[in-house]
């Protein structure tokens, strides 16, 4: 979502003329943890980076293999493991907790849709669920092949609102109306829509994607902590709960969907997981206090929160990423801490979007007894290069700016991203107990 913020505190434009433009030499610590593969990373709270392979997962704790030998990690420590996946082909479908499956639709009725494998080889990993239609926010039967047209619709399909089904046709066109019958089996493709200009029938390899009638979406509250898992197909599930054992998983979407697999297959196609808890403050979640873009000719760009400058999801050496912020050069960010935080992490990476080109820095400050400090300055980061996690002391500091500075060839293609940023609270103080007689 793209935020602006008109407000500008004095403070922050004396901070950006004292930053941006300044030759980057002798640019101070740089506590960058060291690198390890993307679909290895373990990320926890209070321990360094790991790399590891998934063993084992259920709703307390997730088992690795850790330099071969198996380590057991409980969730309430963990902040993430391995990275997402994009999609490749087949039919999107979203659910109303913004789940993203790749699945054939086996059956489509004005109450339920089946999931599955159309081929009929049973290479979907969770069977052939039946799925309420109240539980679907719509279906992308023609995903783009273009990255950024495809983040689009499923962005136009998340964002629906009003009281009617949404046809978005493969020319472009949009049709409203109500969706009276659907045939997609392997005998017919076609949609029944009655819309203002009365029935119409249409294939579906006409329809770039389906968005249902927002008003019928079932509601329930939203758990404090919940998953997301990754899958290899693309997928990219929200859940409230996981069950395991040796022979089957079970998982419970915060939608209420309930999924269920053989156990060596979830494993062998999971590929990433991040839990999302008070423990953990992503910055995308934030209401910035003030944010400035000097261009250096005249285009002016806006930040973007869990999407990349261009409005597309953060991608990074082939890996899509969730949560973080989009930048430009020449720009700053800065939000309100309070001192409620410790630390500061993210992997800082330009988005793939860029190729091989772009290249700019990364600089992060914070305030503390009213004076700015540079707590972390970063090497030129350029088109290509792999994401650089990183890790900042905050203890104490008041407020945070990031700033992304230009290096090599101006600000060409300079689409910076700092993926996963979040902020690790400060512990609680907990009051102690009296003891029992």
């Amino acid at each position: 979502m793209q935020q602006q913020v008109s407000a500008r505190p004095r403070w922050l434009s004396v901070l950006l003329c004292w930053t941006i433009g300044v030759a980057l030499v002798g640019l101070g610590s740089r506590p960058v943890t060291g690198q390890v593969p993307l679909d290895n990373a373990i990320h926890q709270r209070e321990h360094a980076l790991l790399a590891g392979s998934l063993r084992k997962l259920d709703s307390a704790a997730a088992t690795f293999d850790i330099a071969g030998e198996e380590t057991t990690i409980p969730l309430d420590q963990l902040v993430s493991w391995g990275a997402n996946r994009d999609w490749k082909k087949g039919t999107i479908v979203i659910l109303s907790d913004g789940s993203l499956i790749n699945a054939d639709v086996l059956e489509l009725s004005v109450e339920h849709v089946t999931l599955g494998d159309a081929s009929g080889l049973g290479d979907f990993l969770w069977g052939e669920p039946k799925i309420p239609l109240d539980r679907i926010r719509g279906i992308i039967f023609q995903p783009p092949v273009e990255a950024l047209a495809r983040d689009q619709v499923i962005q136009q399909v998340l964002a629906a609102a009003g009281a009617e089904e949404t046809l978005l046709l493969t020319n472009g066109d949009v049709v409203a109306g109500t969706l009276l019958a659907a045939q997609v089996n392997a005998e017919s493709l076609s949609l029944q829509m009655q819309t203002r200009s009365g029935e119409l029938e249409i294939p579906i390899d006409k329809v770039t994607a389906l968005t249902f009638n927002p008003a019928l979406l079932a509601t329930r509250s939203r758990p404090a902590t919940t998953l997301w898992l990754g899958f290899r197909d693309g997928s990219l599930l929200d859940v409230e709960r996981i069950e395991a054992d040796p022979e089957t998983v079970k998982v419970t979407l915060v939608s209420g969907v309930q999924f269920q697999a053989d156990t060596l297959w979830f494993q062998e196609e999971l590929c990433a997981l991040r839990r999302l808890s008070p423990d953990v403050q992503y910055v995308s979640d934030l209401e910035p206090i003030g944010y400035r873009h000097v261009p250096f000719l005249d285009l002016t760009w806006p930040f973007r929160m869990d999407r990349n400058v261009t409005g597309g999801f953060l991608r990074s050496s082939e890996r899509v990423f969730a949560k973080g912020i989009g930048m430009h050069s020449t720009s700053r960010l800065a939000f309100r801490l309070a001192g409620k935080y410790r630390q500061f992490q993210a992997e800082i990476a330009l988005d793939d979007s860029v190729g091989t080109q772009g290249s700019v820095t990364y600089r992060v400050f914070v305030q503390d007894d009213s004076e700015w400090r540079e707590a972390f300055a970063s090497d030129i980061v350029r088109g290509g290069d792999s994401p650089i996690p990183i890790s900042v002391d905050v203890t104490g500091a008041t407020l945070i700016a990031l700033i992304v500075g230009d290096a090599d060839h101006g600000d060409v293609r300079d689409h910076a991203n700092w993926l996963n940023a979040r902020l690790i609270p400060v512990p609680q103080a907990t009051t102690p107990q009296p003891a029992s007689e």
